[in-house]
């Protein structure tokens, strides 16, 4: 009998071998594919502190999130680069 932990990780290593796949890797070491699921549950874990850390930082009456939030997120860990529409290539 496994945990919900161990069950929830089997299913985010299937997706994780299902991008790999699409991304043309044919064969991985499990522990290639487990390392990666790990870094995955890693960088999600860090971007859901970050989105919640904005969110309360907002001082609004409910913590409710808003897509500020989520931009600001991605913009803090490198996910997007914001753009400056009046630059010149």
């Amino acid at each position: 009998m496994t945990s919900n932990r161990e069950f929830h990780f089997g299913l985010l290593r299937v997706s994780i071998i299902q991008l790999l796949k699409s991304h043309g890797f044919d064969r991985a070491k499990p522990s290639s594919v487990d390392t990666l699921t790990d870094l995955y549950t890693r960088y999600l874990g860090l971007l859901t502190v970050e989105i919640i850390k904005l969110a309360q930082s907002r001082m609004d009456l409910d913590d409710t999130i808003a897509l500020q939030d989520i931009t600001t997120a991605f913009q803090n860990l490198g996910i997007i680069k914001p753009v400056d529409v009046l630059d010149i290539y």
